[in-house]
């Protein structure tokens, strides 16, 4: 592998790691969008509200787990999530 090619693929491994990260992020933000909507109803529902805030922190220690060195464990997240993401913000 030459240099140039070296570097090229360790930058598409970052970015990628990125691609991750913000799939992630967005799915900790829309969890915490609903939990706003949960905590400001008229009669706001504990049982919802405890279930928004264990997800929250679930995604937030899935972040957190991430390894930008596994290639693999990259790619399964931005598989699994990116649907995911794509379909709670289609949804609204």
């Amino acid at each position: 592998m030459t240099t140039t090619t070296a570097r090229a693929s360790i930058f598409k491994a970052g970015i990628r790691c990125e691609v991750a990260q913000d799939l992630i992020g967005a799915l900790i933000a829309h969890a915490a969008h609903e939990l706003a909507q949960a905590l400001d109803a008229q009669n706001p529902d504990a049982q919802r509200i405890a279930g928004l805030r264990v997800q929250q922190q679930q995604w937030r220690d899935r972040r957190e787990a991430l390894d930008h060195r596994d290639a693999a464990q990259i790619e399964a997240v931005i598989a699994e999530l990116g649907p995911l993401a794509r379909r709670l913000y289609v949804a609204g």
